[in-house]
């Protein structure tokens, strides 16, 4: 039985583009050139050798929880050494908070796959909010001029929480009875 009748004259190995298709891999159907075909036989080609990775278990909820709150407080620190130049900075004073709890709830996000509405992505949420908050009290602990535990400190504080849930939640999807305008 003779394979090439599969291939068409245009065809290129799937290993080595370069070279033209002799015929069909009896294994796994992708074209394979004269040279693969002489060097791993009638039965297979080149790219069967090529070992699958396999995928890991899923992550427990825990271990998601882990990782995002490592990576929030890893983000907090940065947060924290860039908040501690703008403590009292005008209009970067509310702007910088927000966008330090937005970088804690983005990394702690990333790091634990989180995307959905689920429990677990609730608690990543509320672990990007808490390295937020715990970011700009480092800022002011670093800049010295304000206490951390003040009222004052309150709104940038909020400002913190807010950017990390705002960044963090996903876009809803539009209900089958709604139309664009």
């Amino acid at each position: 039985m003779d394979d090439r009748a599969g291939t068409d004259s245009t065809a290129r190995c799937a290993v080595h583009p370069g070279r033209p298709a002799l015929d069909r891999c009896p294994a796994c159907g992708r074209p394979r050139c004269a040279a693969d075909a002489a060097a791993h036989g009638p039965r297979r080609c080149a790219a069967d050798d090529v070992p699958v990775r396999a995928a890991g278990p899923e992550p427990t909820p825990l271990e998601r929880l882990v990782r995002a709150a490592l990576a929030g407080l890893g983000a907090a620190v940065l947060g924290g050494l860039v908040a501690a130049q703008y403590v009292d900075a005008e209009l970067f004073a509310y702007l910088t908070p927000a966008v330090v709890g937005a970088g804690c709830g983005a990394a702690a996000q990333s790091a634990s796959g989180s995307r959905g509405r689920d429990r677990t992505a609730g608690q990543v949420r509320g672990a990007g909010a808490l390295a937020g908050v715990l970011g700009v009290g480092l800022g002011f602990l670093l800049e010295g001029s304000r206490a951390p535990l003040t009222a004052g400190a309150a709104l940038s504080y909020l400002l913190a929480v807010a950017g990390a849930v705002v960044w963090t939640l996903p876009p809803r999807t539009a209900s089958a009875g709604t139309r664009d305008r």
